[in-house]
Order: C-alpha cells, then sequence, then structure tokens
C-alpha cells in the first residue's frame, strides 16, 4: 500500500484528483457514481503519503464494507479526503444521497459532479 500511496500524493501535486479503495487498491474506477458517506471530510493544506495512511487506519471500519471509496481532491488551496460508497446506477445514487443529504454525486465515467 505504501507505493500505492506515494502514487497518489505525485498524482495529486500534478494536480488530479483521486478515487481509491484501500482494501482492493483500485484506483480511480471509471463506472458507477461516487456518493458521500456522513460527512467524512477532511482538509489539509498540504499532503503526504502518512496523511493518507493515518485517514485510511482512522477509518478503516468504512473501507471494510464493500464499494468504499477514498477520493481526494483540490478545493481552494487545501486538499481534501472523503470517503465515499460507489453506487452502479444514477438512480439509486440519487436516492442515497437525498437520504445522506449529501448536494451530489459524482458520475465516475464522465469525472463530474451532478448537483441536486
Amino acid at each position: 500500500m505504501k507505493s500505492k500511496l506515494l502514487k497518489l500524493v505525485n498524482q495529486l501535486r500534478l494536480g488530479n484528483d483521486v478515487v481509491y479503495n484501500p482494501k482492493t487498491h483500485e484506483l480511480d474506477p471509471d463506472y458507477g457514481y461516487l456518493v458521500g458517506v456522513n460527512r467524512s471530510s477532511e482538509k489539509y493544506s498540504s499532503l503526504e503519503a502518512s496523511d493518507l495512511r493515518s485517514f485510511i487506519s482512522r477509518n478503516k471500519h468504512q473501507f471494510y464494507q464493500l464499494g468504499r471509496y477514498m477520493s481526494v481532491y483540490h478545493q481552494d488551496d487545501s486538499y481534501v479526503l472523503n470517503i465515499n460508497e460507489l453506487v452502479d446506477n444514477q438512480k439509486d445514487a440519487f436516492v442515497l444521497a437525498k437520504i445522506r443529504k449529501e448536494p451530489f454525486v459524482f458520475d465516475n465515467s464522465k469525472k463530474e459532479l451532478i448537483y441536486f
């Protein structure tokens, strides 16, 4: 996992956002929709592999569940880490997002946010 997290940090430094499954090590799936899990965001002004390891460790109970991913994206001058659930279809993703009071879902195939 250590080398995979270093690759993630390098991608982030290049300005790319990443989605990663710590359990399966899948990186940037190109299918389904991501829905946030319980407002799990953490913000960092700078980011190292050790920060990612710590986030994964503190939230390991979430990542043991099927379909849970960590997303890391840029917002202003910060990095935001989030826990998301991968949902196969848009309709179910919208229903789940509304239940969780999430304002958007992320379409992995188009790499774009869909706001409500």
